[in-house]
């Protein structure tokens, strides 16, 4: 049987359409199967987190409240007990994604980064949290401490909160915030995001307070 070029087109072109046809019914199935899954461990990572920098919890509630995810956590008797603020800055690589975990009163506890794209051994040194190591936790074979790791920037912001109408700075810039030479774009990304967080909790804590206890406890 003869094929002629026009043919030869038009089954070629039917063979395609099957063919992305049956990948696109692949990659539905596979996105459905797998959603789930997905979403259980983003919601996990994200509860980790919260227990990193928050008091003891029973329930949660989220808000979205100028462009920063406040999440308040209660005790058993439904008493705020902790809040959240979750707000991403630009850095040198890109967005760097940053949990402050609060006390009611807007007092910083524990400063946490769940994303970061900066430098490693630069940019990075601002954001991760890891455990140092001295040859007497070599040789004595020490084990890790409990809670998070230190970060000399992070823990700077520690016991921290607004007192005044001035925006907090790093001190290469007039401020008082901590940076690392080399990395002064992401130590400027990791104090910006952090007051940011702060300064809009400490002046709406009334409003942040009463949207909370709207919502749905999770």
């Amino acid at each position: 049987m003869n094929i002629n070029k026009s043919e030869n087109i038009f089954v070629l072109g039917v063979i395609l359409a099957i063919t992305g046809l049956l990948a696109a019914l692949l990659m539905a199935y596979f996105a459905k199967i797998t959603a789930g899954p997905i979403a259980e461990a983003v919601y996990a990572s994200a509860n980790r987190s919260l227990v990193a920098v928050m008091p003891p919890f029973k329930s949660k509630r989220s808000i979205d409240f100028n462009n920063i995810k406040f999440t308040g956590v209660f005790n058993e008797e439904n008493k705020l007990t902790g809040i959240a603020g979750e707000f991403s800055a630009k850095g040198y690589g890109g967005d760097v994604k940053t949990l402050v975990g609060m006390n009611v009163d807007g007092s910083i506890r524990t400063v946490l980064i769940l994303e970061n794209n900066e430098t490693p051994g630069l940019g990075s040194n601002v954001c991760v949290r890891k455990e140092q190591k001295t040859l007497k936790t070599l040789f004595a074979g020490e084990k890790k401490s409990d809670g998070l790791a230190p970060n000399r920037i992070l823990d700077y912001y520690s016991g921290k909160s607004v007192t005044s109408s001035a925006e907090w700075k790093v001190a290469k810039d007039g401020g008082d915030c901590p940076y690392i030479t080399g990395a002064t774009v992401s130590s400027r990304a990791v104090c910006k995001a952090v007051y940011h967080i702060v300064s809009v909790y400490s002046a709406n804590r009334d409003a942040v307070k009463a949207e909370l206890f709207k919502k749905e406890v999770r």
